[in-house]
């Protein structure tokens, strides 16, 4: 055996032992079929020089026949040959394959780098590596484009690109790879490079360190990301949100958002003070919206709020009765649209508290009313006065002549002591129209109040019980004293008639002092010192649609 021979086989026997042990890893490459080939040829010349090997130095030791030493020393010849041949043909069959599965496997690299490149300019995401003890960077094509730098430049140090990061976000970027690097632990920011010609990009980082065997920490693999145009639209949505929410918040108009579920999504502080709650989160956290409703509007908005669920048309303004945190009615008005609230249908609800403008419609509704009374009772007054000047003269020209016929002189006094009541009765329709001026003096109310008991005992009759009470130390008041009386006689002549089987009827004088929170709420009512008269009985009392009624001069319930 030569020199040659052992250093061949000692060759093959390297080669078939690491293809042997990598087989697993060779059998998942491109180039698969090839290295196979040259496994193959390498075992082939394995077998040839262990075939050479036995006709060399084991024959020789077995009794074999001339003949067959003969054939085995041929084959021994040509083994060398034989066994170079073939090898070398499986071995070049598999360089060819393996060659041109790395051509393709080459292709296939190129062109996945540039699938990564494009990815990576769409997306504007580089990736990087920096090495933290020699400072040395190296970066994608896209980390050029971030940072604004040219691509033929080499790769800025670690320094050069702390340099670029934006002053007040500098030291986040320092603490938060210092931090990952000791504790081996992947870390994400957000911060803000300055270019060469001053132009400010935001960048998102995420960054994770690679650690050699020895546990050491050898560089820093990451990716950037320009986040600039998420970051304005971010920014412009937030400002968006800013003013939305100064808008409502602002705004005197309460706003509701229910969903469908009958829950309160968002309220505004508006619409909390609307219904008498300290906070939004107070009406936000009720269970039902529903709540807020009176009883008796319930079932009316719950068909208009199923109804806009549905697509249907409902009204888009109306107007309700809601119910305060305190059990207190309170009227109002409101707009509603269906909008979509975190991808789930709901229901926006525009609402103003329109209870003092009901109160104010009502009070010039009364008020047209009592104008319309006023004019109507002018007018019949005057044409009343009228008629009775012309009675009341010829009664007296009457009067005048027969003052020597007893009985005539009787019926003709009597009939003027007629005119003059209804005189009387004209003067109070002209003061009630405001065309007969008031004639207000300082009296004592108690006193007049006194001054009536007789006359109201021959009116109410003896069934009635009368009980005047207070008066002591009463302010004086200025009044007109018939039209107080007159006001005085009608409540009473009400209270028996609400009295029909007897009763109680109490009248009542006291000061009273009205403040100016009182005299806001209540209409033609000014804040100073009063005298109060109270007029009280046992009756039936009146049912509430007669008490909504009850300064309606055009109603009665009397038949």
């Amino acid at each position: 055996m030569t020199l040659i021979d052992v250093a061949i086989i000692a060759t093959v026997v390297c080669a078939l032992a690491v293809v042997s042990k990598q087989h697993r890893k060779l059998a998942q490459t491109p180039a698969r079929n090839g290295f196979f080939a040259i496994y193959a040829g390498l075992i082939l010349i394995a077998l040839f020089y262990v075939a050479d090997l036995a006709t060399m130095y084991v024959a020789p030791l077995v009794a074999t026949p001339s003949g067959a030493m003969d054939l085995m020393q041929d084959l021994h010849l040509n083994a060398h040959w034989l066994a170079a041949l073939l090898g070398i043909g499986a071995i070049s069959l598999g360089l060819v394959l393996a060659g041109r599965a790395m051509v393709r496997l080459i292709g296939d690299l190129e062109g996945r780098e540039q699938q990564l490149a494009d990815a990576q300019r769409i997306g504007r995401i580089g990736h990087w590596r920096v090495t933290p003890d020699t400072g040395e960077a190296e970066w994608s094509a896209e980390m050029y484009r971030i940072w604004g730098k040219n691509p033929a430049d080499p790769a800025p140090s670690l320094e050069k690109i702390l340099e670029t990061i934006h002053p007040e976000d500098r030291d986040k970027v320092v603490e938060a790879r210092d931090r990952a690097a000791s504790a081996n632990q992947p870390y994400e920011l957000e911060f803000r490079i300055v270019l060469e010609n001053g132009d400010v990009r935001h960048v998102r980082n995420e960054g994770r360190p690679e650690i050699d065997g020895q546990g050491h920490l050898r560089s820093i693999f990451g990716i950037s990301q320009e986040i600039t145009d998420r970051k304005g639209v971010e920014n412009a949505l937030r400002d968006s949100e800013e003013r939305f929410r100064n808008l409502i918040e602002g705004s005197r108009q309460g706003v509701v958002i229910g969903s469908e579920d009958r829950k309160i999504l968002f309220c505004n502080q508006a619409a909390a003070d609307i219904y008498g709650y300290g906070e939004p989160k107070d009406i936000v956290a009720l269970e039902n919206s529903f709540d807020l409703i009176a009883h008796h509007d319930r079932d009316r908005l719950r068909e208009i709020r199923e109804s806009r669920f549905s697509g249907g048309k409902p009204p888009t303004v109306f107007e309700f009765e809601g119910l305060r945190k305190d059990g207190e009615v309170v009227h109002i008005q409101a707009v509603q649209r269906a909008l979509s609230w975190d991808g789930q249908p709901a229901i926006q609800y525009a609402i103003i508290d329109i209870t003092e403008r009901r109160a104010a419609e009502e009070a010039l509704n009364q008020a047209q009313k009592m104008e319309a009374v006023g004019q109507l009772t002018g007018g019949v007054a005057h044409d009343f006065n009228n008629l009775l000047a012309v009675i009341m003269g010829n009664l007296e020209l009457l009067a005048a002549r027969c003052r020597d016929d007893e009985k005539m002189t009787r019926f003709a006094n009597q009939a003027l002591a007629a005119t003059e009541r209804g005189a009387e009765l004209t003067q109070r329709l002209l003061a009630f129209s405001r065309k007969q001026p008031l004639r207000p003096v300082v009296i004592d109310a108690a006193a007049l109040v006194r001054g009536m008991r007789e006359l109201l005992a021959r009116s109410l009759g003896a069934e009635i019980e009368i009980g005047i009470t207070g008066g002591h130390d009463l302010w004086p008041c200025e009044v007109d004293p018939g039209q107080l009386e007159n006001a005085v006689l009608n409540l009473c002549i009400n209270a028996r008639d609400a009295m029909p089987r007897g009763g109680r009827l109490t009248i009542e004088t006291s000061n009273i002092t009205i403040k100016d929170d009182h005299a806001a709420g209540e209409a033609d009512v000014a804040m100073g010192q009063f005298v109060l008269l109270a007029v009280s009985d046992t009756g039936e009392g009146m049912s509430e649609d007669v008490v909504a009624q009850a300064f309606n001069p055009f109603f009665t319930t009397k038949e």
